[in-house]
């Protein structure tokens, strides 16, 4: 198993408010992505906080399950869930306790692979993808208000490509003190695709899923959904991890 991510600053913003991490043994792979929110530092600060913190939450969980024979992907969920609400708490401490950063957030997506198993979980309107042969599967469903219109059927999926509230999400990590996550669990996949919204808002389902088809290097695909999303306008800060089961 291989996984590997790229972040590109985009075209419009002044510095990059993204985060990735990955961590990978012969046992297991780790990745997240984190997309921060909260003025000129703030989200900065957030995402790599919450990058760091849910990557050490889940090596501490991991190594404590090398104790247990047969590891289930229920046992994943619940050391990525543990890992999310540790990242919670820790953003929310430092924007609680430092007046500078009062108010910062930060979405979460992130991957966990073991022993055949797939987990994704996610926060906010980062997301996960699956490539099922020739198939493109959205894993995760956003946590925003266009989400929810979508939903109650307010509005229809096209509708909202363009909706004025489209970049308002509904969940962040470190805001509450206290954070819901959603898990899903992922089967038969060729390759697991975790992102920011500024490749998403800039790039097609079907743009992405012609990029992870051919017949390139991880590198190579990464590379190019970058310069999609940066042709398609580079409106925010762009962050892909990939990860290749095998």
């Amino acid at each position: 198993m291989t996984a590997l991510g790229v972040t590109d600053i985009g075209k419009r913003r002044e510095t990059n408010q993204d985060n990735y991490k990955i961590h990978t043994t012969g046992e297991y792979c780790s990745a997240v992505v984190c997309d921060g929110m909260g003025g000129a530092n703030g989200g900065n600060i957030a995402s790599k906080l919450a990058a760091d913190a849910y990557t050490r939450a889940v090596r501490s969980g991991m190594s404590r399950l090398r104790r247990k024979a047969g590891i289930t992907r229920e046992d994943l969920e619940h050391v990525m869930l543990g890992a999310v609400s540790r990242a919670n708490t820790e953003v929310y401490d430092k924007a609680f306790t430092d007046a500078e950063y009062e108010g910062m957030g930060t979405t979460l997506v992130a991957l966990l692979a073991c022993g055949g198993h797939i987990v994704v979980v996610n926060v906010g309107d980062s997301r996960a993808y699956c490539l099922k042969k020739n198939v493109l599967v959205q894993a995760t469903k956003d946590h925003s208000f266009v989400q929810f219109l979508i939903d109650n059927g307010t509005i229809s999926p096209s509708q909202a490509e363009n909706h004025p509230n489209k970049n308002l999400i509904l969940r962040a990590l470190g805001v509450n003190e206290s954070i819901e996550a959603d898990t899903y669990f992922i089967d038969d996949c060729v390759a697991v695709l975790l992102c920011s919204d500024g490749l998403t808002n800039c790039v097609s389902d079907e743009d992405i899923r012609r990029i992870l088809r051919r017949k390139t290097s991880g590198e190579e695909k990464l590379r190019e959904l970058i310069d999609a999303a940066n042709n398609g306008g580079g409106a925010d800060n762009i962050t892909a991890v990939l990860y290749l089961p095998d």
